[in-house]
């Protein structure tokens, strides 16, 4: 238990301590090797963390009709039921914050511990920092789209249930399934795309492009104009 709230802590604070931007001057006089290898272990810590708050979550909401039902039959306040939803809520959202940093700081490790092809020509990091941070963006916009989507048709599916016959009813919670499956869906998506979001931040904040790569011709066209500004013999 001990070695378990060490992580929660390590992890809560490691978004101040390890998951701060490369050109933090705290870690100005780390090579990539040193800084990859951190991070790596701030990941772990902060996934670890992650799937903890996730377990609670769902005990909560799995335990939430149970305690609701004896309130409900007790004719008592439903001061626990209450209580349980929010630890299930607030451990779902902290949950998945801890996941996506955990995962985005992975996907800075991997890109500064990976090791370069010696055929990579100048350029080759900023184009893979461009496909990511591309990549990173469809995967934002498909998972929060799948979330709001997912959590607007089951919240319309549970009023409609209220009022509605008993057939109606068969189809409604035919939605809300759906629904939870496009909202559990999400997660991994909106995880995914902070990875990519970690390895997109390292590879354009370091674009290490040879200088030769400037300085040697590489054939572009242009057109040039002049002045005369007097008379030459």
């Amino acid at each position: 238990m001990k070695k378990i709230f060490m992580i929660l802590s390590l992890a809560v604070s490691a978004e101040t301590v390890c998951g701060q931007k490369i050109t933090d001057s705290a870690i100005l006089n780390m090579t990539d090797q040193q800084l990859g290898l951190h991070l790596l272990e701030t990941s772990k810590n902060q996934k670890t963390a992650g799937y903890v708050f996730g377990g609670i979550a769902v005990a909560s909401f799995v335990a939430l009709p149970f305690v609701f039902e004896d309130e409900f039959a007790n004719e008592t306040t439903l001061t626990g039921s209450l209580a349980l939803y929010c630890i299930g809520f607030g451990s779902t959202i902290t949950s998945l914050a801890l996941l996506s940093t955990g995962n985005k700081n992975a996907g800075k490790a991997q890109m500064l511990l990976r090791t370069k092809s010696p055929d990579e020509v100048p350029g080759h990091e900023l184009d893979m920092g461009i496909y990511y941070k591309k990549k990173a963006s469809r995967q934002k916009i498909i998972g929060i789209s799948l979330l709001t989507g997912g959590y607007v048709t089951t919240l319309i599916a549970n009023k409609q249930r209220n009022y509605e016959s008993e057939s109606s009813g068969n189809t409604n919670d035919i939605v809300i399934i759906v629904g939870t499956v496009a909202m559990l869906a999400s997660l991994p998506i909106l995880i995914g795309a902070a990875k990519n979001n970690g390895r997109a931040s390292v590879l354009l904040k370091k674009e290490t492009i040879p200088f030769s790569y400037y300085s040697k011709p590489i054939g572009l066209n242009s057109v040039a104009f002049s002045i005369p500004l007097g008379n030459s013999r």
